[in-house]
């Protein structure tokens, strides 16, 4: 994670879990928001997260529309996500 905040001058927001993270979740000044994540499968299908004003709204909105791989869940960091 250091080199992230070094070199791109990226704010580490949270990571999980705590005791040995693979995951990151980084933002920049301006509100981007950039996550990556260390995963058993390679090569990874990779993940791109996007923070969205009604997850809700927009998971009705899409959820026939895509793959579905989660389903709508909240997450025990706080969040509310799926994963298409």
């Amino acid at each position: 994670m250091q080199w992230y905040e070094e070199s791109l001058g990226l704010k580490v927001t949270g990571y999980w879990p705590h005791e040995n993270p693979n995951y990151a979740h980084f933002e920049f000044d301006k509100g981007a928001t950039f996550s990556i994540i260390e995963h058993d499968e390679f090569p990874s299908r990779g993940r791109f997260n996007f923070k969205v004003e009604n997850v809700d709204a927009f998971w009705e909105e899409i959820k026939h529309k895509v793959e579905v791989v989660e389903e709508l869940f909240n997450t025990p960091y706080g969040s509310r996500k799926f994963t298409y």
